[in-house]
């Protein structure tokens, strides 16, 4: 017997006749993707008249054997009434079991029908799970409704992730307008919503590539104590993106997101301390508190420069420590195998590792007066 590989090769070749042989074969021993696909092709009339109803027995056929796509269009047709008895409580049924094995489009259509009360009382609650639940999965739709929902319960900061989320998801295709999203966010910013004006210099840098209109949207945010966009900000005047050069005002920006917790500014404020930069004296004490903050916050980049600037101070055998401590978990997690090195400040000691982590080497101080790496010299 032909496989269901065969019969889907002919489908998308649009030999339908030869397809349709194969496909009925295979239903007749319940395969639910045959069944399926012969659903699809009742409904959409290929190589055949348009058959709802036929297509809704196949869909069901499938979707009793747990065909998840088949779920989907018989609780479509229930829903609509086309090619069976309008069932809003069936649809609903449907939708959910198809949910169950993670489908988005179901459970935004699930939203829709508790926002509406169709096959069950009018719930805005369950809405607005089924459409979190979606969003966070990645359903666009779903971003979009909840966008509109939080805008209209006046939660603003929520209302313009959504947005943006909604348009980061789409932004290659371009399913979403971006001045229909601009103007929905500009309505927000102008309520002084800081996520908003965040979302909004990122339209612009991304979407426009307009550095000057993003820098005007991150300063705005920023001065509402918006981390990232105090980072970006910063940044921007760090490399004159939109904005002349300014690293004392950059270094200011970062120091300020870097207290509010964004890890990528913590990292850059302790780039600015190590090096002296936009008028900030030089302080490894702090560069070192700082880079341990980002790490420690998840950021694996700053490893390697907490590692050497520990190294370098090497006030003692803790400093020697946990230099090595990091650039073991960095050497571990870095993508590339290659040799990282470590020379302490006074030229007493120094490290390498090799291997992704699975080989140190030590000259001028032992193993023994280190604590708990996972390696043996």
């Amino acid at each position: 017997m032909a496989s269901y590989q065969d019969g889907l090769d002919f489908y998308k070749s649009s030999q339908f006749d030869r397809a349709r042989k194969i496909l009925d074969d295979l239903a007749e021993t319940d395969d639910p993707r045959a069944c399926y696909l012969l659903g699809v092709m009742q409904s959409q009339g290929d190589g055949c008249p348009e058959d709802p109803a036929r297509a809704a027995a196949y869909y069901e056929r499938a979707a009793q054997a747990g065909h998840s796509a088949s779920q989907f269009n018989l609780a479509a047709l229930y829903a609509t009434g086309k090619g069976v008895k309008q069932d809003l409580m069936l649809a609903y049924q449907w939708y959910q079991r198809s949910t169950e094995q993670g489908d988005t489009d179901a459970m935004f259509r699930l939203g829709l029908m508790d926002w509406k009360g169709e096959g069950r009382p009018v719930s805005f609650s369950s809405a607005k799970e089924w459409w979190k639940k979606a969003a966070t999965l990645g359903n666009t739709d779903a971003m979009l409704f909840l966008g509109n929902l939080y805008r209209k319960q006046g939660d603003l900061p929520s209302a313009s992730h959504w947005y943006i989320e909604a348009w980061q998801n789409e932004n290659e295709d371009g399913e979403i307008g971006l001045r229909q999203l601009q103007s929905e966010l500009k309505a927000l910013a102008k309520s002084n919503s800081s996520q908003a004006q965040y979302a909004l210099g990122i339209l612009e840098k991304y979407g426009n590539s307009d550095e000057a209109a993003a820098a005007k949207w991150f300063q705005r945010a920023a001065k509402n104590n918006h981390a990232a966009a105090g980072r970006l900000f910063g940044f921007a005047l760090e490399r004159g993106e939109g904005v002349k050069v300014n690293l004392v005002e950059a270094a200011g920006w970062y120091q300020r997101a870097a207290d509010l917790g964004d890890h990528f500014a913590m990292f850059n404020y302790a780039r600015f301390l190590r090096d002296g930069l936009g008028g900030v004296t030089s302080n490894t004490d702090l560069s070192i508190d700082y880079y341990r903050k980002a790490a420690e916050a998840g950021l694996n980049d700053a490893l390697l420069p907490l590692a050497r600037l520990l190294a370098f101070r090497n006030r003692d055998r803790t400093d020697a420590n946990e230099a090595v401590q990091r650039l073991w978990t960095f050497a571990s997690e870095f993508d590339e195998i290659r040799d990282f090195e470590l020379q302490s400040g006074d030229g007493e000691w120094s490290a390498k590792i090799t291997n992704q982590g699975e080989s140190l080497e030590l000259f001028g101080i032992t193993l023994d007066e280190l604590h708990g790496l996972p390696v043996e010299s």
